[in-house]
């Protein structure tokens, strides 16, 4: 039998996020008798799809980069990696702030397809954002393939060179709406009549948590049973619980941590909140979409999101008044319309994996 295609895949960990998501989509659904992927990852901590991706038969690479800081053993460890596994022609870069290295030492062996594929459209304004922004710049430099999960996100990385925009495929079947389901994790969540209001993202400053509680909290004031469903992990998590401590809402906000059932968590909620500051796409708010949440976002995120027609978007500095409004405006276009899935706009837009 012919071996299939290995195709090498980096990003930075592997454990729930947009990225690695849109990455596993595909992995599960790909034919791996033609095309297996194997991974590199930049901590030393084990993720979590890892026992997933070796089920399925791929191979897992640590490097420890984004743990020591040390790049001079990072660029030694790459050059023996390469020099070791000849079998790689084709190298998908998803971590771009360290293509230059890996994207730069692959060319250095001949690996003759490499793949940049740039999720981001903006960067922090600190010092370390800019660092990463500025080696976010040099991905082009030793890639001849140039990817994007956006418009926004092929021009913030590749300027005026041109590139591919390559929607972000998601099983659309997983995220279906199904009432019994609904019912199901409510109950499991403790909710019964509230009205959830969700977010899935990582807890970090670019997912503007700051302003969900203080929206929320703001709202919670004139609607006694809303409750706010958080879903992921981050540096910033404990800071936010002690936030919801300070405004009084600790009582009525769910910090869920990392969860394999984001698909049936959307079930239960009523509301998706994703006021980013930047996102290259944001694949979660098309998730949401896709189990017939109105959703409300920032107007800087990427047009492609605008795929049903319960899409609110307001300015980035708004005030608070007018985000709560946004919500209430939300809340009354559930209260006129019996929720359905949006399957077949998502596909029409293109995002069936």
């Amino acid at each position: 039998m012919t071996e299939p295609i290995r195709v090498l895949q980096v990003v930075a960990s592997l454990n729930a996020g947009g990225m690695e998501n849109y990455i596993m989509n595909l992995y599960r659904m790909v034919d791996k008798s033609k095309v297996q992927f194997d991974f590199v990852v930049h901590h030393a901590a084990v993720g979590l799809y890892e026992d997933e991706i070796q089920e399925l038969g791929g191979k897992i690479y640590h490097f420890t980069v984004l743990d020591d800081k040390n790049v001079v053993k990072y660029i030694s460890e790459l050059n023996r990696f390469f020099d070791e596994h000849k079998e790689y022609q084709i190298i998908h870069g998803h971590l771009s702030s360290l293509a230059v290295f890996y994207l730069g030492v692959a060319k250095k062996y001949n690996v003759p397809w490499r793949i940049a594929h740039s999720h981001g459209a903006g960067f922090l304004h600190t010092l370390k954002g800019t660092a990463k922004y500025l080696l976010f710049r040099t991905t082009k430099w030793n890639a001849n393939v140039r990817l994007a999960c956006s418009t926004e996100a092929g021009k913030y990385l590749y300027g005026k060179d041109t590139f591919e925009f390559v929607p972000n495929g998601i099983d659309v079947d997983r995220f279906t709406f199904d009432e019994n389901k609904r019912i199901e994790m409510r109950k499991m969540l403790g909710i019964r009549d509230e009205y959830v209001i969700g977010h899935v993202g990582r807890f970090e400053t670019q997912k503007n948590h700051e302003l969900i509680m203080k929206v929320f909290s703001q709202y919670a004031k004139e609607d006694e049973e809303a409750v706010l469903l958080l879903v992921g992990t981050g540096s910033l998590q404990d800071k936010m619980k002690a936030t919801a401590r300070s405004l009084k809402i600790e009582d009525r906000v769910n910090f869920l941590g990392v969860r394999s059932d984001i698909n049936d968590l959307y079930q239960g909620m009523d509301l998706f909140f994703f006021p980013s500051l930047f996102e290259g796409l944001g694949i979660v708010a098309i998730e949401a979409q896709v189990a017939g949440l109105p959703c409300i976002f920032t107007k800087t995120l990427p047009k492609e999101l605008d795929i049903s027609d319960e899409i609110i978007r307001c300015n980035l500095n708004a005030g608070i008044e007018e985000w709560v409004a946004a919500i209430k405006k939300a809340k009354n276009l559930s209260k006129t319309s019996t929720r359905s899935d949006n399957i077949e706009k998502v596909r029409n837009a293109g995002f069936d994996a």
